[in-house]
């Protein structure tokens, strides 16, 4: 009940830290997310082996859960980021072992789209997404899609590659 408790009071903090390096804005998950998912790992272990009398699915759930939240879940919590600054912005996220990563310079731009979308959710709910189109000037376009922390840095991006002399336009789909 007490982590329960901490966890709802750091989550009151925001899960994201925007803090500047010179020029750049850096955007990565605060330290207690990756703090917090590894301690739920560590935790779902032990209680998995714990239940595995009283339900076999309990059991079963804690063992994968854990070893998944630990190597898969949580080494991202620490080394995703993006960073911005008034010349491009580059950024990492996904499995530590094989992240995605963009690096997309202003100059290079002809502009950029900011696509947004509806999709059904499996009880029948809606949930919009959005994603970056870049097009550059030779006319290649890159997808970046709007995670987490892109979604943070969105509006810094937009503002900085607008001043750059990208033209910025917002579709849907």
């Amino acid at each position: 009940m007490r982590v329960a408790v901490i966890a709802c009071l750091l989550s009151l903090g925001g899960c994201v830290d925007r803090t500047v390096e010179g020029n750049a804005a850096v955007y990565s998950f605060s330290w207690w997310v990756g703090a917090l998912v590894v301690l739920v790992g560590l935790l779902a272990l032990p209680l998995g082996w714990g239940l595995r009398r009283r339900s076999g699915r309990l059991m079963v759930l804690g063992l994968i859960f854990g070893p998944v939240l630990l190597l898969l879940v949580g080494p991202p919590m620490f080394l995703d980021e993006v960073r911005v600054d008034d010349r491009h912005f580059e950024g990492r996220y996904g499995v530590w072992f094989n992240p995605t990563r963009f690096n997309v310079a202003y100059a290079d731009l002809d502009h950029v789209n900011v696509v947004t979308w509806q999709e059904r959710t499996r009880r029948g709910g809606r949930r919009t997404k959005q994603r970056l189109d870049c097009v550059g000037k030779a006319g290649a376009t890159t997808t970046i899609p709007l995670g987490d922390l892109l979604k943070h840095a969105r509006d810094e991006v937009l503002e900085r590659a607008h001043a750059a002399g990208v033209r910025v336009f917002e579709t849907s789909e």
